[in-house]
């Protein structure tokens, strides 16, 4: 995931949350896409709950929902 750039939660954790053009966002978490892929992901073979592995083609944008790394949001 190119575009990522993480920011801690309250515990610290950096790898579910992104800034995208000044916001922050959740990342989407396999599942939780609005076109769902059967479990696991073709992608990155992640399970329903769980975060895509950084670069999955399969990851949608939190901003645009687009796919994550080719949808032009920075």
């Amino acid at each position: 995931m190119a575009y990522a750039v993480t920011m801690p939660d309250d515990e610290g954790d950096t790898s579910d949350q992104i800034v995208l053009e000044g916001r922050t966002y959740r990342r989407v978490r396999f599942g939780g896409e609005r076109h769902r892929e059967d479990s696991p992901c073709p992608g990155c073979g992640t399970y329903y709950g769980d975060l895509h592995q950084p670069g999955c083609e399969c990851e949608e944008c939190p901003a645009c929902g687009g796919v994550a790394g080719d949808c032009g949001c920075r």
